[in-house]
């Protein structure tokens, strides 16, 4: 009967897998780098950079807008023929408003912080996705492996009844009994892989690693230097700031200045007669053309102001409600190693009581249950524990 449960044997290594749940190691953080360079976000990071850095490029030209060339020719053919004759060239620049290419380049460099903290905050997202893909295939893989210890236990449980009931010791009864405890064995076996397999092709999916790497969080004490959610919502209040600032800079279209060139010649026999054009056009502000635009910009503002103030709370919540979780995992895990112990030494008991024949195998199949469970919540805790500094570093905005 020893060989069934030998928790003594494969315990420690099960504990000190869990117990990496307490050292920081590199293979998370390369899981994490590796899963960063699968999305989509990151491959098109340098597409998303050329497009902020041609708009900077574009506030910082010398004007607003391109320039345009305009041509034309008038002649009086069609009508009294006196050999009229007129032609025409023009360039028309758009000009700068007053403080309209320093707001319009603030905005620009507001755009690029914006990109730069939806980036960090897309990694900080994909931590927490990674974490949770990572702590649930070590959970299953560690179920898999107690259920394998389990179907191994009631295999030798089951033979040693065998043998007992054909030697006279032990009713046939009891024989089927032990059958049926290591059939339900090896199907709880056969179920736990394929929640193992199925978490661990999440986590391949996520990361392109076919194994689960070592190391994992460490608890931090105080939360990063700038949470991602916060410095987004930051930069957004800043890009709603600087776009205020651009509509109140552009009330009116840019005005234009155009240098021209003009040949003439009033009628045949006439010398031609040249003339330079020189026009400035200064369009008119009107409540028509700015006051919506300068409402919706206002609008964008008080929103990225109350998102500010709201996920400021939604961020100290999470990370109380995930300290509050780590404290009941640690406690649980303390109180799983006390009752794992008692279930321990109750089955070791029974074990010989049943051996003495003082016991019949329903007992025997009940104390070996319960301390296969009991071993089981331990293991789970101990998991727990380091799935919980997983969560509490996420909230906290801790990368990896």
């Amino acid at each position: 009967m020893k060989p069934f449960f030998r928790a003594a044997a494969w315990l420690p290594l099960l504990f000190g897998a869990a117990a990496c749940a307490h050292a920081q190691g590199d293979g998370l953080h390369a899981a994490f780098e590796a899963a960063w360079l699968r999305q989509p976000a990151q491959q098109a990071q340098a597409a998303r950079q050329a497009e902020l850095d041609a708009r900077l490029r574009a506030a910082s030209a010398l004007t607003p807008a391109p320039a345009s060339v305009s041509v034309s020719q008038r002649s009086d053919q069609i009508g009294s023929r006196l050999g009229r004759r007129e032609a025409e060239i023009e360039f028309d620049v758009p000009l700068w408003l007053p403080g309209q290419q320093g707001r319009e380049r603030a905005l620009a460099r507001a755009e690029g912080g914006v990109y730069a903290a939806q980036q960090r905050l897309a990694r900080w997202r994909l931590a927490g996705e990674l974490r949770a893909a990572y702590w649930q295939a070590r959970i299953d893989a560690d179920e898999h492996a107690l259920a394998l210890q389990r179907s191994a236990g009631a295999q030798a449980l089951a033979a040693d009844v065998a043998r007992r009931v054909k030697a006279g010791e032990l009713a046939r009864i009891d024989a089927n009994r032990a059958t049926g405890e290591e059939q339900g064995a090896r199907i709880a076996a056969g179920q736990a892989e394929a929640q193992a397999f199925r978490s661990l092709q999440q986590f391949t999916v996520l990361t392109g690693m076919a194994t689960l790497p070592a190391g994992a969080d460490t608890a931090a004490a105080q939360p990063a230097a700038s949470h991602p959610q916060r410095a987004l919502d930051q930069q957004q209040l800043a890009l709603a700031q600087r776009r205020v600032e651009q509509v109140d800079a552009t009330r009116r279209e840019p005005p234009e200045l155009t240098l021209g060139m003009a040949r003439e010649r009033p009628a045949y026999g006439a010398p031609h007669e040249n003339s330079v054009v020189l026009r400035l056009k200064v369009p008119f502000a009107a409540d028509g053309r700015n006051l919506p635009r300068m409402a919706a910009a206002q609008a964008e503002r008080a929103e990225a102001d109350a998102a500010l103030a709201q996920g400021g709370e939604r961020t100290q919540a999470e990370i109380a409600a995930a300290r509050r979780e780590l404290a009941q995992a640690q406690s649980a895990a303390q109180l799983s190693e006390q009752r794992m112990g008692l279930a321990r030494d109750t089955q070791q008991l029974l074990a010989r009581a049943f051996s003495l024949g003082e016991i019949d195998l329903p007992a025997r199949l009940r104390a070996e249950a319960e301390r296969f469970e009991a071993d089981r919540a331990a293991v789970r805790a101990r998991l727990e524990v380091g799935r919980a500094t997983a969560n509490l570093n996420q909230a906290l905005g801790i990368l990896p």
